[in-house]
């Protein structure tokens, strides 16, 4: 539609560069605010708008990268339009949409920061849920915005940070790195699961007549799953899978085979703490 219509409309985002940074902004009132890097969607809504909005990202694959909806809140103008299903409990590799606050619908111009990443892993934390996924690679997306029933389509173009060249490190290695982040994502993602549906069970225990056998077995294997508390206590499986992503998600790098080893055994031990559960 015609941009200056009062019609929805979705520009064309400027060709981005896709860099991490890793700078920390401190709280003093003078310290700097860099801007986190990001995509900047830029959209209009017309007046009187009640539909819902989302926004998704797609490689050229046609691979669904990430989708996001408003943040669930009580309809402003009394509309009781079901929104779309925010898919929490399924598997990381399930199409969802992300709820986030960072998306408005404002009649007018509208803009949106996409931090070039996909979801993160689950957390039983709501605000953490999701968050500080693997970046995705440089190259070419498309940008879709859905009003109701309307779709609008862009194409989006992530250029390769010019400073990679330099450090050595080429598509391949952060084809690679990318394999293994969400390798190592799915194991957190599922591990996390196990844990919270652990506790739920042995809470239910605590309340019913319960194999005494099949409870053993869960706590069992919570403890091999969760940190104990205390000072200096060894890691569990979860803050070892959580740190071994933190370690190969800090730079654009090219891994060493320790990083895939380390993977293997821990995605082992999970294996493991399943088959115990389920025997």
């Amino acid at each position: 539609g015609d941009s200056s219509s009062g019609q929805a409309y979705l520009f064309e985002p400027a060709s981005t560069v896709r860099y991490r940074q890793n700078v920390r902004t401190g709280d003093a009132p003078d310290d700097p605010d860099y801007p986190k890097p990001a995509v900047y969607v830029d959209y209009l809504i017309p007046e009187g708008t009640t539909e819902t909005l989302t926004i998704e990202f797609f490689a050229a694959s046609g691979e669904r990268v990430n989708g996001y909806t408003l943040e669930s809140s009580a309809p402003e103008n009394g509309s009781e339009e079901p929104g779309p299903t925010v898919e929490e409990d399924m598997a990381l590799s399930t199409v969802r949409f992300l709820e986030t606050s960072e998306l408005t619908a404002r009649p007018g111009m509208n803009r949106f920061a996409w931090d070039m990443r996909y979801p993160g892993a689950w957390h039983k934390d709501e605000d953490r849920r999701f968050s500080n996924g693997p970046l995705v690679l440089p190259g070419q997306y498309r940008v879709r915005m859905t009003l109701g029933e309307r779709e609008f389509e862009r194409s989006l173009e992530l250029q390769v940070d010019p400073r990679l060249e330099q450090l050595g490190v080429g598509s391949d290695d952060m084809r690679e790195q990318l394999a293994l982040q969400r390798q190592v994502l799915e194991a957190l993602d599922g591990a996390r699961r196990l844990a919270a549906e652990l506790e739920e069970s042995l809470k239910k225990r605590a309340e019913e007549e319960a194999d005494a056998t099949d409870q053993e077995r869960k706590e069992a294997a919570l403890a091999i799953l969760n940190t104990e508390g205390g000072t200096y206590m060894p890691p569990g499986l979860i803050a070892q899978l959580a740190y071994l992503y933190s370690m190969i998600s800090t730079a654009d790098q090219k891994l060493g085979q320790d990083a895939f080893e380390r993977f293997s055994e821990l995605n082992q031990q999970l294996l493991q703490v399943r088959s115990t559960i389920e025997s």
